[in-house]
């Protein structure tokens, strides 16, 4: 919104114009964290600020290469965008089962006992099986989706 001024005097006119809008920024949207990730300093350099816990909603202002520039718990900086979901992340009760590297039945990264959470990254399953991450572990990777207890499903 802009507002025009208008002062005149011996014989001039001079013409201010105040402007009380916020200057044009890049666009934010909101997405989650899904798996534990490090905040960067840099959009390519090696050092990070902070750890940010699965998850948490964070301010996206841009993509640089393989990173988002966020805002999360009050700091700024790059978080990995394959970490990163568009969707509320869910976690829900679980049967317990193993967690595969692949969404294929193969090589798995551990055994979780029945009753642990997890957050899974999206809805939509690939063969099968939600692409994970154990909370409170390390563990991340892909689990067949009757694993899972339904309806209990809670949101963060």
């Amino acid at each position: 919104m802009r507002r025009l001024i208008f002062f005149g005097g011996a014989g001039f006119l001079l013409l201010f114009a105040l402007s009380f809008a916020k200057p044009a920024s890049a666009a934010s949207s909101t997405m989650y964290t899904w798996t534990p990730s490090k905040l960067y300093k840099t959009a390519s350099g090696a050092a990070y600020s902070k750890n940010v816990n699965s998850g948490t909603a964070v301010t996206v202002y841009s993509k640089s290469g393989k990173r988002y520039k966020v805002k999360a718990g009050g700091k700024t900086g790059y978080i990995y965008a394959n970490n990163l979901t568009r969707s509320k992340v869910k976690k829900e009760d679980y049967f317990g089962s193993k967690i595969y590297k692949q969404a294929a039945v193969g090589p798995y990264v551990a055994s979780v006992p029945a009753g642990k959470m997890m957050y899974i990254k999206m809805e939509a399953t690939k063969n099968g099986m939600y692409l994970v991450h154990v909370i409170g572990t390390g563990y991340s990777g892909y689990v067949d989706k009757t694993h899972f207890i339904k309806p209990v499903v809670k949101y963060t």
